[in-house]
């Protein structure tokens, strides 16, 4: 347990240090992995074995438990998780090149009386403050029909159901910008016809789009938001499609206040913002999204892909108008290892089993994954010059990504991604630096 705590304490020391820091941090990573240290499964402990409601606790770094104190039968239990990612990232051009504990998050979880469970889970990196990712309950009787309350990811885009600590990539695509990220709310969901079917429904508080709205500060208005995925072939053992998902999300409200400008990376600190709104325009009612959406594994390769397409009613001081955003992304990999993707209906790929978790002196290397993904945004052309300056926003931005992601074990892994986007603006027009992103970013995490 002392070893998490020290990575966590590093994640706040690391923003403060030098550029070498991160490489200290690797090689400490890679010594404790070479000596079991994050691979040990503690013994689980029970005070009377013969009693369901006799207590057990223990602690599980390698397959994910976390530390837990529960009774034996599970209808009661609380347990500790947490991940930490330190981040770098390197642009080729004016940008400031940034090194960061990217997500610092400890979560509580825990289940009562066996159908109600929650979460707590804070972000403490990049200096936040007071900002709570994910807050709910959860009560799961019948598997057709759950309910959830609280603050969570909202039914919309695919790769925003994906948690951060098993993202393809280091950070989400250009459909991000045009998504919303979570918010408070209640949302009914649950499985159908023996699974094939999935969905989500529920009403929320009005948010930005790409914006995790703190415990506070919300947009004024409500969203629906829906989310339905089938899964034909998912009873079918040995079936060539059995985790292919196909679906559809959708947001529908009415809000006002401040619009979120795009930027590509899309979350994060750093980065360019290429379309910004000028001031005094805001969010002026009606809102309407709609994200068609797939994902596919098959043993080591796995792939996924969405296309979002939003309307947003706008207004200044002097005319109000709908605009109509587009983007879309679609990403692939393969594991060169003997290794297999995590198949779970509902989201896209979970992350990576690692058979043989990194130990050199065993000849054991853990898992490799290469990666490739193409997005692109386009932004209405009624915007310019309205709402935004043509002579310095972009209305299209295109872009690749290409990358490699070692896994050491199934929770710890380093990440390295470059990506080259290409902003043009009204007519084809290119805007500063060419109009080129060059970043090549590079991540350590350590989950348990």
């Amino acid at each position: 347990m002392q070893y998490v705590l020290i990575c966590f304490v590093s994640g706040f020391v690391v923003e403060y240090m030098a550029y070498h820091t991160i490489f200290i941090i690797f090689f400490s990573f890679i010594f404790f992995l070479s000596k079991g240290v994050f691979s040990q499964e503690l013994s689980t402990n029970k005070f009377d074995k013969t009693n369901p409601k006799s207590l057990e606790w223990g602690s599980d770094f390698l397959s994910g438990k976390g530390i837990y104190l529960r009774t034996t039968d599970r209808d009661f239990e609380i347990s500790i998780h947490g991940y930490l990612q330190i981040d770098q990232r390197s642009f080729f051009g004016p940008t400031p090149n940034i090194l960061m504990a990217r997500r610092a998050r400890p979560s509580i979880d825990g289940r009562l009386f066996r159908y109600f469970s929650f979460k707590y889970a804070p972000d403490l990196g990049q200096f936040r403050t007071n900002l709570v990712v994910d807050g709910f309950v959860d009560f799961s009787y019948w598997s057709q029909f759950r309910i959830m309350a609280g603050k969570f990811r909202l039914p919309v885009g695919l790769e925003m159901q994906q948690t951060t600590r098993d993202a393809l990539f280091i950070e989400r695509g250009l459909t991000m910008d045009l998504i919303p990220n979570r918010s408070t709310g209640i949302q009914f969901y649950g499985d159908l016809w023996e699974n094939r079917l999935s969905y989500q429904f529920g009403v929320f508080a009005g948010m930005q789009d790409n914006t995790n709205t703190t415990d506070f500060d919300e947009s004024h208005g409500y969203n629906f938001a829906a989310r339905v995925m089938t899964h034909p072939f998912i009873n079918q053992t040995d079936h060539w499609l059995k985790a292919l998902d196909i679906g559809i999300g959708s947001m529908y409200g009415n809000t006002n206040g401040e619009l979120s400008n795009f930027r590509e990376p899309a979350q994060g600190i750093g980065g360019i913002y290429f379309f910004n709104y000028q001031d005094g325009t805001i969010a002026a009612g009606q809102n309407f999204t709609i994200v068609p959406q797939f994902h596919y594994i098959q043993g080591p390769f796995r792939a996924f892909g969405e296309y979002v397409f939003r309307t947003q009613n706008v207004q200044n001081i002097a005319v109000q108008r709908t605009l109509y955003y587009q983007a879309w992304q679609i990403a692939a990999s393969y594991i060169l290892t003997k290794d297999d993707t995590i198949f779970d209906s509902n989201r896209i790929p979970g992350g990576v089993i690692v058979k043989e978790i990194f130990n050199p002196f065993q000849g054991h290397w853990g898992a490799v994954e290469i990666k490739a993904r193409y997005n692109a945004l386009y932004v209405d052309s009624h915007a310019f010059p309205l709402f935004a300056n043509p002579n310095q926003n972009a209305s299209s931005a295109k872009g690749w990504a290409i990358g490699v992601n070692w896994y050491f074990t199934s929770q710890t892994k380093m990440m390295l991604d470059y990506q080259q986007v290409t902003f043009q603006g009204v007519g084809g027009k290119t805007l500063g630096n060419n109009g080129v992103e060059h970043l090549l970013m590079a991540r350590l995490q350590y989950a348990f």
